[in-house]
């Protein structure tokens, strides 16, 4: 088995992400609602007014973080440029089907982030592997010889965290669609998990 320098390598805003070609978070939701966007025949200054904004220039700052679904859309401003909530609803489900079908094809990461401390962050190569499993051990390894907590992070897919001590968790990104009084949120990322931000 490969031996890992714990060698101290600062990685800024660099993050040890392993692509994963060919598929993307809430695809169809995001093609859907930027769809209704361009289509709807308001204009901007109305549709901020109708959702709620005063401040036209924080609407359109807004707007973009909602389409690049970073942040919840307010259900007015879905309201405005019309979502139909049955279609928005089928199209979450095709970008979890999606989901499902990336969770199920077989992945061998290349990188990993180590934790040095709160905020600072590096990545290293984990080295050839036949298997997912086989580099997380890797990477177990060498967070138990160094005691520090490491991940391996697909954004858009999961985040596999291992710590110390041993154990092994996961968050898994999977488009969801969560409505409250008004609010519409789709779920997270994991897009920066690993960098510094100064």
């Amino acid at each position: 088995m490969q031996k890992y320098s714990t060698e101290i390598k600062p990685n800024f805003n660099k993050p040890a992400d392993n692509i994963t070609r060919g598929y993307e978070f809430c695809f169809n939701t995001r093609a859907y609602l930027n769809q209704k966007r361009e289509a709807c025949t308001l204009d901007d200054k109305t549709i901020a007014e109708r959702s709620g904004y005063r401040n036209f220039s924080k609407f359109l700052r807004k707007r973009e973080l909602w389409h690049a679904m970073k942040m919840a859309f307010p259900r007015k401003y879905l309201d405005v440029i019309g979502v139909d909530w049955d279609v928005l609803e089928y199209v979450v489900e095709l970008d979890q089907e999606a989901f499902h079908e990336e969770m199920d094809k077989p992945r061998i990461p290349e990188r990993f982030t180590v934790r040095y401390f709160a905020a600072f962050y590096g990545s290293r190569m984990i080295g050839e592997c036949e298997s997912e499993e086989q580099a997380i051990e890797r990477v177990k390894a060498f967070s138990k010889d160094s005691n520090f907590r490491c991940c391996i992070n697909y954004p858009q897919l999961k985040t596999v965290f291992i710590e110390p001590d041993g154990s092994i968790w996961a968050n898994l990104y999977k488009p969801v669609m969560k409505i409250t009084n008004d609010r519409v949120y789709f779920g997270d990322t994991g897009e920066g998990i690993g960098t510094v931000r100064v």
